[in-house]
């Protein structure tokens, strides 16, 4: 008799058109996630997430706002597979697919063409600059911007000990030639945002963050 049900139960789940292993738009690669809202299963958020060829995420739509509009968002990436572009949102018409011209074209949405964050890099695929969303604040010139730099003894790091004893002070070393970190021995990143704030975070070879320093404008 067991055996019996389990034959029918896999007819049955046979005979049920395979939606679920569908694409939302056939040709494209997706992860679709659906969040109920109710007990039901009558209310939910439901979002995809596109991916090119080589599984980077391109086009994101959600639905969202009180009446289940839906948005989407779009990156695109330059030829060396680094990331580009990043558009703020725009309404879309439903979950399916769009392409990159059906975004793009969407600058009177915003009244502006310039409506999304582009990235600048250097040789070595870091990121040095990001430029703000909106012309206006692309012609002031207006940019995140990250140098990528080694400490310098006018930084004065200080290299604080660790206890071994199992307490939580922190003490300087005893030989005063080790008080700082020296010149050259660890990585400075250091970020400034659109009005020239900056941040300065120092990391070891290892890529443990050592100490942070932020700064107001140019002081």
């Amino acid at each position: 008799m067991s055996i019996n049900k389990i034959h029918i139960t896999l007819i049955t789940m046979l005979a049920v058109p395979p939606c679920s292993v569908l694409a939302q738009t056939p040709s494209q690669n997706y992860v679709r996630t659906v969040t109920m809202l109710d007990a039901y299963g009558t209310d939910s958020i439901q979002a995809v997430q596109y991916y090119n060829g080589l599984g980077r995420p391109t086009l994101s739509v959600a639905t969202a706002g009180g009446n289940g509009e839906t948005a989407c968002t779009l990156t695109t990436y330059d030829g060396a597979g680094r990331e580009k572009r990043r558009y703020l949102p725009v309404p879309a018409s439903g979950l399916d697919y769009i392409p990159v011209s059906g975004v793009t074209s969407m600058g009177l949405f915003y009244l502006d063409d310039g409506f999304f964050t582009e990235s600048h890099y250097d040789a070595l695929d870091r990121v040095t600059a990001v430029d703000i969303a909106g012309d206006t604040w692309r012609q002031a010139g207006k940019q995140d911007r990250t140098e990528h730099l080694a400490n310098t003894a006018s930084d004065q790091v200080l290299h604080f000990e660790a206890p071994e004893d199992g307490s939580y002070s922190l003490t300087l070393p005893e030989n005063t030639a080790f008080e700082y970190y020296p010149e050259g021995t660890l990585a400075k990143a250091v970020s400034y945002d659109a009005d020239n704030r900056s941040t300065a975070v120092f990391t070891d070879l290892l890529g443990r963050k050592i100490m942070e320093r932020t700064a107001a404008g140019d002081t």
